[in-house]
């Protein structure tokens, strides 16, 4: 057992386990009121959306957007994985949920595993349980942000209890360190894109390196952009500053033209294609949205990345010539990989602020890790050559835990609530909705437009069937605010905007109110047809 642990496959597997737990215990302790979808956090259920839009008319490269009202929404949209679950999708009929669980099981053990070939390339060890725990360290290492948090909060006397994630964004949610980033089953994918180009290009795989560049170009916007530019950084570097020929002119010349390919499409073509997506991209850039979302405050970045970052610079200080060696390329780009990464966090310091947390993700944490692998390594070799098995034991423990504390306490926290059936970041459906939608997915229901004041409901109306929704998800639909306002002027004033006009409409909403029979929508001409709960599900022909 011992010796499978110690394989690249066996680890990766192994490392995979918190991961797997959770996706157990949200499939199985839901609760009778609340079933499981699969989904662990509100936005993965995007991603399915995104999918089910690509083949709900026969399989095809390019995609609208699931969130717009209209069919007429220009398909301009192309991502590899969201292709592969759509794939899936379609070729199987499966639960969507467990098509994204089970795309994060498969990915997850991928991106660990491309995470140790990564480890290996930069001299981690895998030999014996040093080499092991070293390499445990690497992938579910972090920094002291519970540690630090509880002791600000026990000096300030907090009268409402402890919260270990005080300092962490987002609850711990925005996944500073590596390992946690596997929660979410597309970060795997992005993830093992990025870390197996630093791979293939440091074995000289350099074709491969730049098509692996290219996917996750394809793939997300922010982390396509962070990988051209720290590969093209270091590329040019290696060939100004050391010479040799590890980054040929090819190569360089290629991430040049990928990185205009990537701007312009994300920056010039998307916004000129469609003016939903326009809009979109103002309502995440305006004063007060999503533009400062995510700005990284300083006391995180010294909790998150203060000691693996003093390890990495003492490495670095003892590694003669990896500025100017040859032989020195690994360190090299994990220095240049470490400074882009820490540049594009803090980019609100130099230019408007366009979601600074995007570009964390373990992104900075990882290079730092490399860089300070052989500083670890030398810990674990040193206790296991304690004299005395109850100190060596002890001590190794105590060293394991402390890495770990933040990864470790976070699942906890995480397990617990699910146990608990508090787990209010999952997505989690009554059995009233699963008859809304089952209702809503009937052949007399097809095309209709849906306008309801339970935005979940529509997100999940819009993942579950491709149904159009007047307003869905918070952040993805298109003039989302004006949408709301909408909808709470035709249940004040019987006003409506006039494209509910210009097709069928079904409406869903509480039954109370300006829903209520004798309200504003009976006034528009709606009939109702039936009522779920508190619930009418009212049609206008």
């Amino acid at each position: 057992m011992t010796r499978w642990l110690t394989r690249p496959w066996g680890l990766a597997v192994w490392a995979m386990m918190p991961i797997l737990l959770a996706y157990t215990l949200h499939w199985t302790l839901s609760g009778p009121d609340r079933l499981p979808t699969g989904f662990l956090q509100y936005d993965q259920m995007y991603y399915m959306a995104n999918a089910r839009a690509l083949v709900n008319h026969g399989v095809h490269l390019l995609y609208g957007l699931p969130f717009s009202s209209s069919d007429a929404t220009p398909a301009i949209y192309f991502q590899p994985h969201i292709l592969l679950l759509g794939w899936v999708s379609l070729m199987t009929h499966a639960d969507l949920g467990l098509i994204y669980d089970g795309f994060g099981v498969v990915m997850g053990i991928i991106m660990f595993r491309v995470a140790i070939a990564l480890y290996r390339t930069y001299g981690g060890s895998l030999t014996g349980l040093p080499g092991a725990m070293t390499c445990m360290s690497f992938l579910w290492g972090g920094g002291v942000i519970v540690l630090l948090g509880l002791g600000i909060q026990s000096i300030k006397g907090m009268a409402d209890g402890l919260d270990p994630f005080i300092l962490d964004p987002f609850g711990g949610f925005w996944f500073l360190n590596l390992g946690r980033n596997a929660y979410f089953a597309c970060e795997c994918w992005y993830h093992a894109l990025f870390f197996g180009a630093i791979v293939a290009l440091l074995r000289r795989q350099r074709l491969l390196c730049f098509l692996l560049t290219a996917a996750l170009s394809a793939s997300h916007p922010f982390y396509g952009i962070e990988l051209i530019l720290v590969l093209g950084a270091f590329a040019l570097c290696e060939r100004l500053w050391v010479g040799g020929d590890l980054c040929p002119i090819w190569l360089i010349a290629g991430f040049t033209v990928l990185m205009a390919l990537h701007l312009g499409y994300y920056l010039v073509f998307l916004n000129h294609a469609s003016a939903e997506q326009a809009a979109l991209v103002r309502q995440w850039t305006e004063v007060g949205g999503w533009s400062t979302f995510g700005s990284v405050p300083w006391r995180v970045i010294v909790a998150a990345y203060g000691p693996v970052m003093v390890l990495a610079a003492g490495q670095l200080e003892r590694t003669k010539g990896w500025l100017r060696e040859p032989g020195q390329s690994a360190s090299r780009l994990a220095v240049i990989w470490f400074a882009v990464a820490f540049a594009l966090i803090n980019h609100d310091l130099i230019i408007a602020p366009h979601q600074p947390l995007h570009f964390t993700r373990g992104y900075v944490w990882t290079p730092l890790a490399l860089i300070a692998l052989p500083r670890i390594q030398a810990l674990f070799d040193r206790l296991a050559r304690l004299r005395f098995a109850a100190s060596r034991i002890a001590l190794t423990t105590c060293a394991l835990a402390l890495i770990l504390v933040d990864n470790g306490v976070w699942f906890v926290r995480q397990y617990s609530r699910m146990a608990r059936h508090q787990d209010h970041d999952a997505v989690l459906v009554e059995p009233v909705e699963v008859a809304v939608l089952a209702r809503l997915a009937r052949d007399d229901m097809k095309g209709r437009l849906l306008i309801s004041d339970d935005a979940m409901l529509s997100y999940l109306a819009v993942t579950y069937d491709g149904t159009r929704a007047w307003r869905s998800h918070y952040a993805n639909t298109p003039w989302s605010d004006e949408r709301l306002a909408e909808i709470q002027l035709f249940v004040a004033t019987g006003d409506e905007p006039p494209e509910w006009h210009t097709r069928p409409v079904v409406i869903v909403a509480d039954a109370r109110g300006g829903w209520a029979e004798g309200g504003a929508a009976e006034r528009a001409g709606f009939r109702r047809i039936d009522q779920f709960g508190g619930s009418l599900m009212m049609v206008r022909d």
